[in-house]
């Protein structure tokens, strides 16, 4: 996540409850009752970071999260391209930090992500060769099962869970550069066959797939045109094209790094991308979009210069983003309203590796690699 991301992404953002099935609240594909009331969540503490030890590359460029009710997963790689797993239970209002760097899986050489699946989450990687791993894991980060292997490279946010009934899609990349996607169960296992979702002629970039009110919401750069479009369409429950494509950039420079995220109860979409302006600095853009994928305003719009690669994730009416921002160093954090407004928190001091975002009961959980740990932290007003 998303893995989204979230989408992380994410991500990351990717069975982490284990015989517990659901009761972490990453059970998307049993929906309660409409007239139950959903109980109450004690909120995180706000601006209490939480630190985990692990060996991270210097290299590492990938976080990925998965937020549930209970629980939160992380992962990422270390200095030999091993994937690894970190856990944090929430109680009373805490992350308790539970696995620390437990080693996943050996050559992972491209995109981690995570999504919550059935009793759980799934965790996807690329391998040597283009391969693309899966493996359901349990909520102390331990693989339950046997790891499965798809074809292709997965994309840059290989999984997301249907908004509709929780069922998880892949997004493989070929060889010949055609995007494809297959839905899966909470094993990894296909369900179904595989459909194309981009011709290799597009030679697209950047693909991102993540929850939405139809199913699934796609995002990818189309290079072909000058400048560069951010394209996003809606996908049903089948995978095929309910809404779009549409182009959420307006401006005259070449998006890049985008994503795309959800929220339910406003049932709007955000496109977040980069661009660099005219004197070659870094700027994140946002776009609003309703239900229909109609824009709720004319033209995109910049919200931080000198800030690259936005990690977006939905929270409820609206959305939160995160950012690299340098001059100096930090980690932006904004609230987006579903109306397109824009609420920024207090940075983030640090200077990141890798960073992403994910949401739980309205407040951002924000996730971040620096120097040899793994951060967690609920940023708030």
């Amino acid at each position: 996540m998303a893995v989204t991301p979230v989408a992380v992404g994410l991500g990351l953002a990717a069975a982490l409850a284990g015989a517990a099935c659901g009761r972490l609240g990453f059970d998307d594909q049993v929906s309660p009752p409409a007239d139950a009331a959903a109980p109450a969540l004690t909120p995180l503490a706000c601006d209490l970071p939480t630190s985990s030890s692990g060996v991270i590359s210097a290299m590492a460029d990938q976080v990925a999260i998965a937020v549930s009710d209970d629980a939160v997963i992380a992962m990422s790689s270390d200095d030999s391209k091993a994937a690894r797993v970190w856990s944090y239970a929430i109680a009373g209002g805490s992350l308790v930090a539970g696995a620390a760097n437990a080693k996943l899986a050996e050559d992972c050489t491209g995109t981690l992500a995570l999504a919550p699946s059935n009793g759980g989450v799934l965790a996807s990687w690329s391998a040597t060769g283009g391969a693309t791993d899966l493996q359901q894991l349990s909520v102390a980060g331990a693989p339950i099962g046997a790891e499965l292997g798809a074809q292709d490279a997965p994309a840059s946010s290989a999984l997301a869970a249907s908004g509709v009934d929780g069922t998880l899609a892949l997004v493989t990349i070929a060889n010949s550069g055609e995007v494809d996607a297959i839905t899966v169960d909470a094993t990894g296992a296909p369900i179904g066959s595989s459909v194309q979702l981009i011709g290799p002629e597009v030679g697209a970039g950047d693909v991102e797939l993540a929850p939405a009110g139809t199913g699934y919401a796609l995002t990818w750069t189309d290079p072909r045109p000058s400048p560069n479009t951010k394209q996003i369409e809606l996908l049903g429950p089948d995978l095929g094209v309910v809404a779009g494509p549409v182009t959420a950039n307006t401006d005259a420079f070449d998006a890049e790094n985008g994503q795309i995220a959800w929220a339910p109860t406003s049932n709007t979409y955000l496109s977040a991308w980069q661009h660099k302006n005219m004197v070659g600095n870094d700027e994140v853009n946002i776009r609003v979009f309703d239900a229909q994928l109609t824009p709720l305003s004319t033209q995109s719009l910049v919200i931080a210069s000198n800030t690259s690669d936005p990690r977006i994730a939905g929270n409820g009416a609206g959305f939160w983003l995160t950012a690299r921002g340098y001059n100096p160093d930090a980690l932006i954090v904004d609230q987006i309203g579903g109306d397109g407004s824009v609420t920024a928190l207090a940075p983030i001091q640090v200077s990141p590796l890798a960073w992403t975002i994910g949401a739980r009961a309205g407040q951002p959980v924000v996730g971040w690699l620096e120097q040899d740990l793994m951060w967690l932290d609920t940023p708030c007003d």
